[in-house]
């Protein structure tokens, strides 16, 4: 499914430090000129720093309203589970020509419904990110007059701008007439289903849903498939085949749907974001080094690994191609132009020091490209993705978090530039 975490605010370094706890002042007034060693090995460090915790809660901005929606985990009772949901409905009346005690096809006046995923944050949107659900399901709920029994295929098409896409279907009921097929029959009354991939234990199924019957797929992984391929606006959701026995009538069912998808990543599971850190030339002009760098704690118990890549931009947040930029999880001196930083797959918080350098490409100072006066350097804009759960399937709550520890920023070979 595609979807995106969106600025999980892993590197909000900003130099004014609007995430962190101190406000830090890098003009030629306020820099202290007995540490211009202009040595290139010399980082003139800035006060220590934390951001605060990033929640997936604030970060996500989900509203009232929208189909990604946070509600209480049915297996653990953990509130904040984030869940993708959509419903539709139908009344219908189902027309049985004979009475019969076996199987004989019916006619149906509205065979299909939508179910709107349409509602959603745009960053699950995003065409660079990949969320491949676990298992989603659609409930179903029939209520079914007592004289006639019905049974029926259900198919799913994933609708994208108007244009049909991917299809996914259940077991064809003639075949597999009772077992793991779409079948209403017995009392009148509300009867409950869910159509899944594979069946789930009756206490993950929503409190509404427990004890309801399991509806097969034909085709283990249709369902991730079409979330997976290109997050639809809606599903189209068609009766067809559709079979009754009992009294010679017309009855009216009235179906009731509801998309339900708990976010739970699989091994495809890739999310992209950026955050940045801006404003440099208003803090740095007229101050002379050689390099910068950053240095902070990643912690965090997102249960995914986090790869980090730090691009250099203008004053229009447009990358630059003449500064480098290097990221390392052991030490400044390194060649690797991102890093994967390893989450939660204990239970346990994890902390990982990260080590970013800005230097110059064909050497010179980067300091000359912050005191420009057109396409000049103004930040650092870390593109980070999530990816490779490190506890594969685990669910994601609102209040799972990241931040930055020990955050500091700093100037290699500082100097004064007076005129």
């Amino acid at each position: 499914m595609k979807k995106s975490i969106y600025a999980l605010g892993l590197l909000a370094l900003t130099t004014v430090a609007s995430c962190t706890d101190n406000t830090y002042d890098l003009s030629k007034d306020n820099l202290d000129l007995s540490l211009q060693t202009g040595d290139r090995n010399t980082v003139l460090w800035l006060p220590d720093g934390s951001t605060a915790n990033a929640m997936l809660k604030d970060l996500f901005s989900v509203s009232e309203g929208q189909n990604l929606k946070l509600i209480v985990d049915p297996e653990t009772g953990r509130n904040g589970l984030y869940c993708m949901e959509g419903n539709g409905s139908i009344k219908a009346n189902v027309t049985l020509l004979v009475t019969t005690a076996g199987w004989n096809p019916v006619t149906i006046d509205e065979p299909s419904t939508t179910v709107s995923l349409g509602n959603i944050p745009e960053f699950l949107r995003r065409e660079e990110t990949n969320f491949d659900i676990v298992n989603p399901i659609i409930l179903i709920s029939v209520n079914k007059p007592g004289e006639m029994d019905f049974r029926s295929r259900i198919v799913i098409t994933g609708m994208k701008d108007g244009v049909p896409g991917k299809k996914a279907q259940t077991v064809d009921p003639t075949i597999v007439p009772g077992d793991n097929a779409f079948v209403v029959s017995g009392d009148e009354g509300i009867k409950k289903f869910y159509i899944a991939a594979q069946k789930v234990t009756d206490k993950e199924l929503p409190n509404d849903f427990k004890g309801a019957t399991f509806v097969a797929l034909d085709g283990k992984d249709a369902l991730q498939k079409m979330l997976c391929d290109k997050l639809p606006d809606e599903f189209k959701i068609e009766l067809t085949m559709n079979e009754g026995s009992g009294t010679a009538d017309t009855k009216e069912f009235e179906v009731n749907y509801s998309f339900w998808a708990p976010m739970r990543p699989g091994d495809d599971f890739k999310l992209n974001d950026d955050d940045r850190a801006d404003g440099f030339q208003s803090d740095l002009k007229d101050v002379v080094f050689d390099a910068m760098a950053v240095q902070a704690d990643v912690v965090g118990d997102l249960p995914m690994t986090v790869r980090l890549t730090p691009v250099a931009i203008n004053e229009k947040g447009e990358a630059m191609s003449d500064v480098k930029l290097t990221i390392s999880a052991q030490s400044f001196d390194s060649d690797q132009t991102s890093v994967e930083v390893p989450g939660d797959s204990d239970g346990k918080t994890k902390k990982t020091t990260i080590y970013v350098k800005l230097t110059a490409i064909g050497g010179g100072r980067v300091s000359d490209f912050v005191n420009r006066d057109q396409n000049y350097l103004d930040g650092i804009r870390f593109d980070f993705t999530m990816l490779k759960p490190t506890q594969p399937g685990a669910k994601i709550f609102s209040d799972m978090k990241v931040r930055l520890g020990n955050m500091k920023m700093g100037i290699i070979g500082a100097g004064y530039d007076a005129n």
